[in-house]
């Protein structure tokens, strides 16, 4: 899975050791922050999970979307990742 999902992209370095944590990663701030903060606040808002400004559902979101913007160096954040990563 991990060859078919980021096959030809560029990972950060010391990618896969504990330095590269998911908490590590979604702790750090991104220059991604303002526009993943401003997608997130329009992602699915009629599903429960997501309606709360940030609730749980879009903290979580959030979080998420920034360890993957900081780790997929190649690609960073784009529109429409959100919808993807909350579905």
């Amino acid at each position: 899975w991990r060859r078919l999902i980021l096959g030809g992209i560029k990972l950060k370095e010391h990618a896969g050791t504990h330095q590269d944590g998911y908490d590590r990663l979604a702790g750090q701030e991104s220059k991604f922050d303002s526009m993943i903060k401003r997608d997130v606040g329009r992602t699915l808002p009629e599903e429960e999970r997501f309606r709360e400004r940030n609730g749980p559902g879009q903290t979580a979101l959030f979080r998420l979307l920034r360890a993957v913007a900081i780790r997929l160096i190649d690609i960073g954040y784009c529109q429409s990742l959100n919808f993807i990563v909350a579905t």
